[in-house]
């Protein structure tokens, strides 16, 4: 399904009225969101939403989307730095209930199976935000993604590389990244996925029109679980 608001803040609210309507059910949800400039509107919501006592962050579980191998924790340019920088400081999130992916971890393969074990031990993810790449990745499954992955190591795409060089002070040699799987985006009970911005106009045309593993957001838009929260300057092509 997909929804059009005419601005990002509508967009965004309507992304954290959700979160909220969770956690409110269930105050020990596990949630899982992604890393990027997309997200920080929302970020910006859900901040003040917990300062004005709207919403209670206390019990919240959180595991991470993706990260970049070779980079982890307080990291220039990490997913997990993106995050804990500007969301997690800024809410009432004991940092024993996040389970963020470790780049730096000596085997990567475990790393996976361990951030697996830690979502089916917390009952499995409640709710899930997601980004659209330029090249229509989610997370880190690039084009030609297994649909039927979980969390895995993946071979970056050559547009991921250059995108990805905005978060950094200095560009990094990435090549590889560590990820959630879309089959763990078909377990997740609700899944957002926020797109705004002209920008990205092109990329929502190409999800809309096809369904292809080149496009591997067009691949969960059927799904009954996901929503498309997308700004009217996203779906100008449509």
């Amino acid at each position: 399904m997909m929804r059009v608001f005419e601005t990002e803040k509508q967009a965004a609210a309507y992304c954290a009225d959700r979160i909220t309507d969770i956690i409110s059910q269930k105050p020990s949800a596990l949630i899982c969101l992604a890393a990027g400039h997309t997200s920080l509107e929302l970020f910006g919501q859900l901040i003040r939403l917990e300062s004005e006592g709207k919403i209670d962050f206390s019990r919240v579980k959180v595991v991470g989307l993706d990260e970049w191998v070779g980079l982890s924790g307080r990291d220039d340019g990490s997913c997990e730095n993106f995050l804990r920088t500007n969301l997690f400081d800024h809410i009432k999130l004991s940092d024993a209930n996040i389970r963020l992916f470790d780049g730096k971890a000596d085997d990567l393969h475990d790393e996976c199976k361990q951030i697996e074990t830690f979502i089916n031990d917390n009952g499995g993810i409640d709710y899930m935000l997601l980004g659209v790449g330029m090249n229509g990745h989610l997370g880190l499954n690039e084009p030609g993604s297994d649909k039927d992955n979980g969390a895995h190591i993946a071979k970056l795409d050559s547009v991921t590389q250059d995108v990805a060089h905005k978060y950094f002070k200095e560009k990094p040699a990435l090549s590889e990244g560590v990820t959630l799987g879309i089959r763990n985006i078909a377990e997740t009970d609700t899944v957002q996925v926020l797109i705004t911005g002209k920008k990205k106009s092109e990329i929502v045309k190409k999800i809309a029109e096809t369904k292809t593993d080149a496009v591997p957001a067009s691949l969960i838009k059927n799904m009954e679980n996901v929503e498309f929260i997308i700004d009217q300057q996203a779906a100008s092509l449509l």
